[in-house]
């Protein structure tokens, strides 16, 4: 099987990293799993650290707040025996116990009406199958490195949808890129509040440029909305709850995207 490094981007001085632990629980052999966590506070410059640190053939992009069940990994992995599939991705759905307000705006992205095919992203949609950026989302999205190396990475001047350009690419040279719903269980889109509780803004945008269109989340950190100003809104890929008794795999950290910790 692949080695595979599930990159994980957080801030400076987060202490609970969810995706570490849904991570150490997969169904996966240990000495071929790495689980690298990139710190700091330009997302897309982290990922791309990371990518040239890590030390697997396979690269599991989560956010800190993604909770990707145990067969994910081993389920998608089986996608890349083509070589011509460079990418492998599912929806970001969300928990029946998220807030209620959170729920409803998860509604609205996993609509037709509202969103066309970028619904995918939010809902699971339809049976394994050929896709592209409308479909795919980054914070449950499996990648050959070496392809993401050759493209040079993600496009540090977009976030949000720093994936969307690179998906693009591949599409253009005719790779494939594959929608597999049932890699992802979970999810959301969702308010963000300040410390008042009002909303304030939602985590997703419309950015046109991209075939026409694409859908992705955008996250406003609280330098941006005063202090103190929290979302409430989580990418979260399963609605089962966590394991809390799954051990100690290591976890390589970035700090600042130079220094490396193990």
């Amino acid at each position: 099987m692949p080695g595979v490094t599930v990159l994980i981007p957080t801030k400076p001085d987060q202490a609970e990293i969810q995706a570490v632990t849904a991570a150490r629980a997969f169904d996966y052999p240990p000495d071929k799993l790495e689980i690298l966590v990139a710190r700091g506070r330009q997302p897309s410059v982290q990922r791309n650290t990371g990518l040239k640190a890590a030390r697997g053939e396979l690269i599991y992009f989560l956010d800190d707040d993604s909770v990707a069940p145990p067969g994910n990994l081993r389920r998608a992995v089986e996608h890349f025996r083509d070589p011509k599939v460079k990418i492998v991705g599912g929806p970001n759905l969300c928990p029946p116990d998220a807030p209620e307000l959170e729920q409803v705006f998860a509604l609205v992205l996993a609509s037709w009406l509202a969103f066309g095919p970028s619904r995918a992203r939010y809902a699971s949609v339809g049976a394994v199958r050929e896709s592209g950026e409308k479909e795919l989302i980054l914070c449950n999205l499996i990648a050959r490195r070496d392809t993401m190396l050759e493209l040079g990475g993600f496009n540090e001047a977009l976030y949000p949808n720093e994936e969307n350009a690179l998906m693009d690419e591949l599409q253009k040279r005719g790779d494939k890129l594959i929608y597999d719903a049932p890699t992802a269980r979970g999810g959301s889109g969702g308010p963000v509040l300040n410390t008042r509780g009002q909303v304030v803004g939602i985590n997703s945008a419309y950015i046109d440029g991209f075939s026409g269109g694409t859908l992705g989340i955008l996250r406003v950190g609280s330098d941006e909305l005063g202090d103190g100003t929290r979302s409430e809104s989580q990418c979260v890929l399963q609605t089962t709850a966590q394991r809390s008794d799954v051990g100690s795999h290591p976890v390589r950290i970035l700090v600042n995207g130079s220094r490396l910790r193990e």
